[in-house]
């Protein structure tokens, strides 16, 4: 009579990584795959006022203020404070800061690799939870 060993998985063997800690853009990026995720993709504009839609820009803007537009002084968006310390162009050093993790990930800026026709919204999503755990950042003339 044969006899059967109980083996464990291989996965049980296996030491699981950590989920990394993720900064404060981080966390943004996150929650801008989220957004992405829940409203779906939108090319060639931040955002659709009829569908909901997003780009990956737009999707950042949302996690961070609430909209998917950017926050600019005299903007009619109640979380932004202007000329706060984290005040700049795009409403925010973190949301400058997202946009050019997302462009490292993808190495063009990141509405470039989203406007074109064969991205998908899994794609983007994917790109910005990669950004997420980077710390590259790649600056372009946005």
């Amino acid at each position: 009579m044969l006899m059967t060993l109980e083996r464990p998985e291989i996965r049980e063997l296996l030491p699981v990584a950590p989920e990394p800690e993720l900064d404060a853009v981080g966390k943004l990026l996150m929650r801008a795959a989220d957004e992405l995720e829940s409203r779906g993709l939108c090319k060639g504009t931040l955002g659709d006022g009829i569908t909901g839609e997003v780009c990956a820009i737009g999707a950042i803007n949302v996690a961070h203020h609430g909209y998917p537009y950017y926050a600019w002084e005299g903007s009619p968006i109640p979380k932004f404070k202007p000329g706060g310390p984290d005040a700049d162009v795009f409403g925010s050093k973190a949301v400058r800061e997202a946009f050019g993790r997302a462009s490292a990930v993808v190495g063009e800026p990141i509405h470039t690799f989203n406007n074109r026709p064969e991205t998908t919204q899994a794609q983007v999503a994917d790109v910005l939870r990669r950004a997420a755990t980077s710390t590259e950042v790649a600056f372009y003339n946005y």
